[in-house]
């Protein structure tokens, strides 16, 4: 009995470190990928918590914006171009826009479907199928567009100068919101939908007469706070857990909504620019595990009862 416990044991170790403990490439914590540039180029895929690098990889251009997927991967623009790579650096697929002068500028990414904001010859948003990059459907909202957000419902949300736009991914123009002067310019911004029990947020990165990020309900554009991190923010993500990750110069910093430091890295190359930046949520450790796992703890009594019982037994026979 004791050598068919060892046995189970075994697999029970085995099956939770390839689960819990494993490698950090296996998906179970979460990972923010950021864009690079300056004297150094690539991406750099690092633990959320931690700050701490896991990985990196240069596919040999600048990315101007970077999205995660839903499975491990990520999407990136240069010019003309929409590449998917996975989290470890191995290309996956790619699509290029016949019109060499169109400039794929910022990408977001959401069931299913990328959200590209494009300039140069033309101007607007494209929406496409994630896995085939077949054009779905484009609109010019008739400005320039700074930044670009994915919502949860089938919509969009789009900065330029002074305003917050919220478009529907078919064109629709669904809400906005002009500040007062424009001396602000709202530039990269994100989509918080992971809030439990709580409205869906919107933060927004501005500067101007004025630097910070701007947290705004989703739904009515109205503001729930400010953050003033003392920089002017390159780049936005938001977590899981109502915190956001601002890249500024060769630091990344992890901010709750409500303006509170919680983690910080500074890249020792001061030639090191990170600018755009996208969170990836953790994928859960299969219940079948647990339950295995469960099942063997649950084993351990009854094989200790059966190994007691047997002493008796063996103590009561004559010597």
């Amino acid at each position: 009995m004791k050598k068919i416990f060892n046995v189970f044991a075994t697999v029970l170790v085995v099956a939770l470190s390839s689960s819990v403990f494993a490698n950090p490439n296996d998906h179970t914590i979460d990972k923010i990928y950021t864009v690079y540039g300056g004297s150094q180029n690539g991406i750099t895929v690092r633990n959320a918590d931690t700050l701490a690098q896991i990985n990196y990889f240069d596919p040999g251009f600048y990315s101007s914006s970077i999205v995660s997927g839903n499975d491990h991967n990520m999407y990136l623009t240069s010019g003309n171009t929409i590449y998917n790579y996975s989290d470890t650096g191995s290309f996956i697929s790619s699509f290029s826009f016949p019109d060499s002068n169109i400039n794929y500028h910022e990408v977001a990414y959401a069931g299913d479907e990328i959200y590209t904001a494009y300039n140069g010859s033309q101007n607007g948003v494209t929406v496409r199928d994630s896995m085939s990059f077949n054009q779905l459907f484009f609109f010019d909202p008739g400005f320039a567009i700074n930044g670009i957000t994915a919502g949860d419902n089938d919509d969009m949300y789009l900065t330029s100068g002074n305003n917050i736009y919220n478009y529907s991914n078919t064109g629709t123009l669904l809400n906005s919101f002009a500040w007062p002067g424009t001396g602000i310019t709202y530039r990269d911004t994100t989509f918080n939908g992971n809030t439990a029990n709580a409205d869906d947020k919107l933060y927004t990165v501005y500067d101007g007469v004025q630097q910070g990020v701007t947290i705004r309900d989703a739904d009515t554009l109205g503001q729930l706070a400010v953050i003033l991190p003392g920089f002017s923010p390159e780049g936005i993500a938001s977590g899981d857990n109502n915190d956001m990750y601002l890249t500024f110069d060769n630091a990344i910093y992890n901010y709750s909504d409500t303006g509170v430091l919680l983690n910080q890295m500074t890249f020792p190359d001061l030639g090191v620019k990170y600018d755009g930046i996208t969170f990836a949520s953790a994928v859960p450790v299969p219940a079948a595990i647990w339950l295995f796992g469960l099942g063997l703890l649950m084993l351990f009594p009854i094989v200790k009862w059966n190994k007691n019982n047997l002493l008796i037994k063996e103590a009561a026979l004559p010597a």
